[in-house]
């Protein structure tokens, strides 16, 4: 059973007034959202008893708690759902306002207050949720909890999958749970009547350009890293058979050695992955491969392996050479000689 399923079968059996619901993943928090008015409110009643509120609105607490205390109409009860980006992260000037809805919050309503990221429980308003409700932190599955997750969603579909298959997706798209869901859905469509999904089947159906962007180009740069121009030589020729033109290959390469520069410089500050992420603003999946990746390389052979491939770029661009491939060659085999 997963961390929604059991959050839900908990509320079943004892609702709370309010819930401070937070997390880092959107897919999470959305879940969270369908299934608990799926679950406790039901269609008849939506259209009078369910209110959306977010704190970018004006007026956001003085507007909560006029709906909060709003009496349901032809039902026992009344729920609102508060998203929230900046309350609950940080003091902010209506706190205390906020705090005082829980000493007297009305019998009649239940509170979804969601917030995007992080929560600081030191806050008074949430010191007074965790006297009244629940405050409940949404993860992402990991491990063994993931690897059950995405073949339970095969399952869903009417699919089975093996344990390389798994294993691939993790690697393409970490814990992302709406990009693994959007891809499983994608796969299941594909595939038809076809009970068994093969690692084969994901690799042709699958975003070809996340599939090569994760995985070939980081096993292009470890080729460049080991000065392996041989390696290096063969996955360029794969990439271009997938399709690829050596400038959307080239582009992808550059984005990836700013991205180990990037890590590295970073890390060098004593920077941990996920602060790293956070930093960039990048997913924490390709950060982590890069914090490996950089210690293959100093920063003045990233920066010198940048210049060579932007000036590729260049001469791809101005038509220096009538086949812009030999540019790409010519710049992985002097980054590595």
């Amino acid at each position: 059973m997963g961390q929604l399923e059991k959050i839900l079968k908990g509320a079943k059996k004892n609702l709370k007034p309010v819930y401070l619901i937070y997390g880092e993943d959107k897919y999470l928090r959305e879940q969270f959202i369908d299934k608990f008015i799926d679950k406790f409110v039901k269609q008849e009643v939506r259209d009078f008893n369910l209110t959306f509120i977010n704190d970018g609105e004006d007026n956001f607490v003085d507007s909560l708690i006029a709906k909060v205390k709003t009496l349901p109409v032809m039902s026992d009860r009344r729920y609102v759902v508060a998203r929230c980006k900046d309350y609950f992260t940080g003091k902010n000037g209506n706190d205390n306002k906020l705090a005082k809805l829980f000493d007297d919050f009305p019998e009649t309503t239940i509170l979804l207050i969601v917030v995007e990221g992080q929560i600081d429980k030191r806050l008074k308003p949430a010191k007074k949720i965790k006297e009244v409700g629940e405050i409940i932190n949404l993860k992402a599955p990991r491990y063994r909890q993931l690897d059950n997750w995405i073949i339970s969603k095969f399952k869903n579909h009417g699919k089975k999958v093996n344990r390389s298959v798994v294993q691939l997706l993790e690697e393409m798209f970490s814990n992302n749970l709406e990009q693994l869901e959007n891809e499983i859905e994608k796969v299941s469509i594909y595939t038809g009547d076809k009970d068994l999904i093969s690692l084969e089947d994901i690799q042709k159906i699958i975003s070809r350009d996340r599939y090569i962007e994760d995985n070939m180009i980081f096993k292009l740069v470890d080729a460049l890293s080991e000065r392996n121009e041989g390696q290096a030589i063969i996955l360029l020729n794969d990439m271009m058979k997938e399709g690829e033109a050596p400038l959307r290959i080239l582009a992808m390469v550059v984005r990836q050695v700013r991205l180990l520069l990037s890590v590295k410089e970073l890390k060098n500050e004593g920077k941990s992955p996920d602060q790293i992420a956070k930093i960039l603003g990048e997913h924490p999946y390709p950060v982590k491969k890069c914090y490996r990746q950089c210690d293959n390389f100093s920063e003045e052979e990233l920066e010198i392996m940048l210049e060579k491939f932007l000036k590729a770029n260049y001469e791809i661009v101005t038509g220096k050479y009538k086949d812009s491939r030999f540019s790409l060659e010519l710049a992985m085999i002097s980054s590595i000689n």
